[in-house]
């Protein structure tokens, strides 16, 4: 988890350091899935479970290059926080074991890494880490450390910003998509309201009309002549879902009066 972006009792991201308020906020921007167009919803200690992957990644491309600078006989420097890690290590990458919900954001259409909504999201990851370590060295008064960090996440940002341009397109493809699925979602629980209008208002009418021990037992009571009457009037309800139906207008219609 991280540690200085964060309010730890409501896991909020907060302004560790106003000079770093906006780069971890675009950072954030970048990592979440409904930027890319996903109907999915990422928090801040999500983000951090991506970031430990990300650390993962990074801890699997030194040690091979540890491996194969060893086997010529040179010294191998491990590298943290470095974009670079994540562009030449992009092949071994497998997006299905990503925490949820980023293992989720793959544009099944493309087999071009570049254009995959997922690594952009590992590299605001990566941002996110140093921004983090940056903080707690800013807040130790160690500013001139903290520089490093924040080249580091300028970097990976700056990959992050490439590739999310480069999928522009197919992001709003995919948001398109979604809104119009709202849309249609809405003009679909309009047209049921309207459709069982004179059920409901009948249903109300005699659950208002006398004292009922509970909305349940209204519901059992009522539910039999519901289910009729909408049969009656052509627009009949789901029989096995008659009796839900029928209490959840009961339980609204408690709540508003």
């Amino acid at each position: 988890m991280y540690t200085n972006l964060v309010d730890p009792k409501d896991g909020v991201l907060v302004a560790c350091d106003p000079s770093l308020k906006d780069v971890a906020r675009e950072a954030v921007r970048l990592c979440s899935p409904d930027f890319h167009g996903f109907f999915l919803h990422a928090t801040i200690e999500d983000m951090s479970r991506l970031s430990l992957a990300v650390t993962e990644i990074e801890e699997r491309y030194n040690a091979e290059g540890k491996k194969r600078m060893d086997e010529l006989g040179f010294e191998s420097v491990a590298m943290h926080g470095h974009a670079t890690t994540l562009a030449f290590d992009r092949g071994h990458i497998d997006p299905a074991k990503l925490p949820p919900p980023f293992s989720e954001c793959i544009d099944a259409h493309s087999s071009d890494m570049h254009r995959q909504p997922y690594f952009v999201m590992l590299f605001a990851a990566q941002a996110l880490t140093q921004i983090d370590r940056a903080a707690t060295l800013i807040n130790s008064g160690k500013a001139a450390e903290a520089i490093r960090h924040l080249c580091l996440a300028s970097v990976s940002l700056v990959h992050a910003c490439d590739y999310a341009g480069m999928q522009t397109s197919e992001r709003e493809t995919r948001i398109a998509l979604h809104r119009r699925k709202a849309e249609l979602g809405a003009l679909g629980g309009r047209a049921r309201s309207e459709r069982y209008g004179h059920v409901r208002d009948w249903v109300i009418e005699h659950y208002l009309s006398k004292p009922w021990a509970s909305a349940r037992q209204a519901a059992q009571t009522l539910y039999p002549e519901a289910l009729k009457l909408s049969q009656t009037l052509g627009m009949p309800l789901s029989e096995d879902r008659a009796f839900q139906t029928v209490y959840d207008w009961i339980r609204e219609a408690k709540k508003n009066n």
